[in-house]
């Protein structure tokens, strides 16, 4: 299992030392790590510099390396291409899937979004949100034309952070959890260039303009997993008003999170791998189920 390096701030200069990544400001090296002990780097900062070595490395040893905004939200990833030896066969599946493949694809991933949703709600004895969840999460169809995605989403996080939270505000909720969903990202997009996949070609998310459409596609299954950890975080720190390097630590543990995936207990990295080869199965029509990693609710910091 590797580390997820969050490097916040400006003056950074981030570079290559005796074969390791290292991290300098103000003339102090900070941090010095080898390539394969990492998984991830996000960077939030206006003024960072990267050399060539530093991003070229990170590209040999297949880490995404994520740029945010001010809401810690991704702006942009580099990923390295043709890491695999089967990319030019993986890109053909995704060009050549056709459309109700994928919506019936993304069918199973919104029921398994509000599927993992209710069971959150559940654990905190929602018990009437609980049911309309799973009443949304039946009424599901191929490519969720109903969109019970949107209708699940006002229930569920209506109920989760109480009235009147707002998704997207600027306030330290949604700072921590934008935070949360890019540490997953960063995990699914290491593991989609790594299968041989382009992010690009997506299930759903069709923006033209997002080339990591598929990340986005991918995420949906997770995102209840990291709203657990957000609420652990603002009941540990109730008089921060900011984002943390504490609550930073805190929030990169999800990596450690252990999911299970056909009833084996799994690192997050690799139980995401599996996720991803078994969309792979679909795709070449190897395997006819898409096999999901599980979690559950009942876990502290």
């Amino acid at each position: 299992m590797g580390h997820v390096i969050d490097i916040d701030g400006d003056g950074f200069f981030l570079t290559i030392k005796n074969s390791c990544l290292t991290a300098n400001k103000n003339n102090q090296q900070l941090l010095s790590i080898h390539p394969s002990d990492v998984d991830s780097i996000i960077c939030h900062g206006n003024s960072q510099s990267l050399s060539s070595a530093f991003i070229s490395t990170c590209g040999e040893y297949n880490i995404p390396i994520v740029f945010c905004d001010k809401q810690h939200l991704p702006l942009s990833i580099t990923i390295p291409f043709n890491q695999h030896s089967k990319t030019y066969e993986r890109y053909n599946l995704q060009i050549k899937a056709s459309e109700p493949c994928k919506k019936q694809i993304w069918k199973l991933i919104i029921k398994e979004k509000i599927s993992n949703q209710a069971e959150h709600l559940n654990f905190y004895n929602k018990n009437h949100a609980y049911t309309e969840l799973i009443r949304l999460c039946e009424m599901v169809k191929s490519g969720d034309t109903s969109n019970c995605e949107a209708q699940a989403a006002k229930i569920y996080f209506h109920n989760l952070f109480e009235y009147p939270f707002k998704r997207h505000a600027e306030d330290l909720t949604n700072i921590i959890l934008n935070y949360l969903y890019t540490i997953i990202r960063s995990c699914i997009a290491r593991q989609i260039v790594g299968a041989g996949l382009n992010p690009f070609f997506a299930i759903f998310h069709s923006n033209k303009s997002n080339f990591f459409a598929l990340i986005d596609d991918l995420i949906e299954i997770f995102r209840p997993l990291a709203d657990r950890y957000a609420i652990l975080i603002l009941k540990k720190y109730t008089n921060a008003d900011y984002i943390t390097p504490d609550i930073k630590r805190d929030c990169i543990k999800i990596t450690t999170h252990m999911l299970t995936f056909l009833n084996q207990e799994q690192d997050f990295q690799i139980a995401i791998k599996n996720f991803i080869y078994s969309y792979i199965s679909i795709l070449n029509k190897s395997g006819n189920k898409l096999i999901f990693p599980k979690y559950n609710y009942d876990f502290t910091l």
